[in-house]
């Protein structure tokens, strides 16, 4: 009888045991062997990333993902541009910002060049009062190698005012 409560007893307590170490979850960090770049966190099998760095261990800078020459076609213009204009449009990172980006354009607007910030897959160019009396601003996104960017050009008279609205929505790939 004796024995037959301590195989009970015994049995119960393995059974308890493998209970519980099956209900501990394991990092699985540390067991995929996942390691963030960047000062990134590891949760649950990803890494997130700071502002600034992406990919899957946090390993590039955000900005770089968008560096590219980007051919492709004006889809529309209000400011005299024939729509379906062949262009050219060229992103740079901005080594001092990792979030930091330029765009130069051959043909719209006013062959210009933007700093712009970016953030996952959008861009954003804030409004800036370049020399000539306009005031330019824009957004844009990239999906895989496409990028779509609207630029809006305001030109302005002595006292500020808008006079004329232009804008462009370019649409082009990179190689």
């Amino acid at each position: 009888m004796k024995i037959q409560v301590f195989k009970i007893i015994s049995l119960s307590i393995c059974l308890l045991m493998v209970i519980m170490f099956s209900a501990c979850e394991q990092d699985k960090c540390k067991t995929r062997g996942i390691e963030c770049q960047n000062e990134g966190v590891c949760f649950d099998a990803v890494c997130n990333c700071p502002e600034g760095f992406d990919g899957d261990s946090c390993q590039f800078k955000e900005n770089e993902k968008f560096v590219a020459k980007y051919g492709g076609i004006l889809l529309s213009s209000t400011g005299g541009s024939s729509l379906g204009t062949s262009d050219t449009i060229t992103i740079a990172a901005i080594a001092t910002n990792k979030s930091g980006i330029t765009i130069s354009g051959k043909k719209a607007p006013e062959k210009a060049t933007f700093n712009a910030l970016v953030k996952n897959n959008s861009i954003t160019v804030a409004k800036i009062l370049a020399n000539n009396n306009y005031v330019y601003y824009g957004s844009g996104s990239l999906n895989g190698k496409l990028l779509s960017l609207t630029m809006t050009c305001d030109s302005l008279d002595i006292n500020g005012g808008v006079v004329k609205t232009a804008s462009y929505t370019f649409a082009g790939s990179k190689p």
